[in-house]
């Protein structure tokens, strides 16, 4: 049953990124920002998206900290898991959030946080499914206990016997690491975007903030 929730998890994560790919690629091409190069609004707004994508890695390599080395054995309920139950779509999720705002658009990166929230939230529910079944009434008092996805720092977690001892997997984290570059990979992209809107190469659509 492990391996089955396990397997359910990665075949999901990689099926949503290949499917988001095309439509989020489509928005970054064919608009573009109210604020040009240049103006300190702009500026922020770049800023405040590197920020969040390295934000996104490095929360993603602690989530797998935690669980990396546990390999599904018992329900993990330290670290980021003590404050909510998704840490890795959480810091996915403001990943494409940050894909957005280092476009220089905080309608982008609004849109594409709700993006993911959303289509998360759907693979979420499949794994709470699965999940339930596998650790049973344990399972059932965290979801009490610790919210779905957005983050709460009174969470009370339920003591586990070997807390204290987790096994961390060096592999697991250079895997999460190398994952997480992936949102990276448009940051580049970017300048030759404006290029060939600049001549006009590609005719953007809209104008957003």
């Amino acid at each position: 049953m492990e391996q089955n929730v396990r397997t359910f998890r990665q075949r999901k994560r990689i099926l949503f990124f290949w499917m988001s790919a095309p439509l989020l690629g489509s928005l970054l091409l064919f608009t573009e920002p109210v604020w040009f190069d240049g103006d300190v609004r702009n500026e922020i707004v770049r800023h405040l998206g590197s920020f969040t994508l390295l934000t996104c890695i490095a929360g993603r390599c602690w989530a797998a900290l935690h669980i990396g080395g546990q390999k599904n054995q018992h329900l993990i309920t330290s670290g980021p898991y003590a404050r909510t139950r998704n840490p890795l779509y959480l810091f996915s999720t403001m990943g494409l959030a940050g894909i957005g705002l280092a476009a220089g658009s905080v309608t982008l990166g609004v849109g594409f946080f709700c993006f993911g929230y959303l289509a998360f939230g759907y693979v979420i529910r499949r794994e709470e499914w699965a999940l339930e079944h596998f650790f049973g009434s344990e399972y059932h008092e965290y979801t009490r206990l610790v919210p779905r996805f957005f983050p709460s720092f009174s969470s009370i977690v339920i003591e586990q016997p070997g807390d204290d001892q987790n096994v961390y997997n060096p592999r697991a984290l250079a895997t999460t690491f190398c994952h997480g570059l992936v949102f990276l990979l448009p940051v580049p992209l970017y300048g030759v975007i404006q290029y060939m809107q600049e001549a006009k190469i590609i005719v953007p659509i809209l104008k957003i903030y």
